[in-house]
């Protein structure tokens, strides 16, 4: 049965869910109507960093229909955290275009390095990487922090906080207009990704998880501001 905590985790998830796709779509939308190719980069990014959160969406929704959890257990995050490469190669691919165009391709074989040892580790050692329970009716995981997993983690975070939020951050101070407007959105929403997913992970599910996550939904809205037409 879902408790208040529940379902405040349950429509964040959603909200997360709805926001990215809205704006992941719309991205794409406009991408194609004006042949902005980095518009488009950015929707996919968007739209797959989302999906992280499908598999707390996909629970709370059997939750409310069936009274009964996503099983196994280890579909919650399989179907969650196979998002996160896809997620990270289009961001990063992003921001080795407007940040440092010249080292892209060493920046992307990087990072699809990294998100290949990412889902080889999730998809074999699942249960060796989380924890399971159900806490206020829903499924809740936490991290093995000796895992390779939470280290690999540790560095797409960071990268997202470093490379892209602080990296767009110093355009901002080299930008002037719209330019640095547009600079400042980007900025400010991969600090809003980077910053919202390491407080989710360290603190138990709770009120403040939530307003985490409302804060989480500006995500998308902050990336696309910053790159329509």
């Amino acid at each position: 049965m879902l408790t208040i905590i529940g379902w405040i985790m349950g429509f964040t998830a959603s909200a997360i869910i709805l926001s990215t796709t809205i704006f992941g779509l719309l991205s794409l939308y406009h991408a194609k109507k004006s042949k902005a190719k980095l518009l488009g980069v950015a929707g996919l990014a968007v739209f797959f960093m989302g999906l992280i959160y499908i598999g707390p969406f996909i629970d709370f929704l059997l939750v409310v229909t069936t009274t009964n959890n996503l099983t196994p257990n280890n579909l919650y995050v399989l179907i969650s955290y196979s998002f996160v490469a896809p997620g990270l190669i289009f961001a990063m691919y992003l921001g080795a275009e407007l940040l440092t165009p010249k080292a892209k391709k060493l920046i992307i074989i990087f990072y699809a390095i990294l998100g290949v040892i990412f889902e080889v580790l999730l998809w074999t050692d699942t249960n060796q990487i989380f924890a399971f329970s159900v806490a206020n009716g829903l499924i809740d995981t936490s991290f093995n922090v000796l895992h390779p997993l939470f280290f690999v983690v540790v560095i797409i975070l960071g990268s997202v906080f470093v490379f892209l939020g602080c990296g767009f951050l110093i355009k901002v101070l080299q930008s002037t207009g719209q330019v640095k407007k547009k600079f400042i959105y980007l900025s400010i929403g991969f600090f809003v990704f980077a910053v919202c997913g390491a407080l989710e992970s360290l603190i138990e599910p709770s009120v403040y998880t939530g307003i985490v996550r409302l804060i989480m939904t500006s995500f998308p809205i902050w990336v696309y501001l910053g790159l329509k037409p």
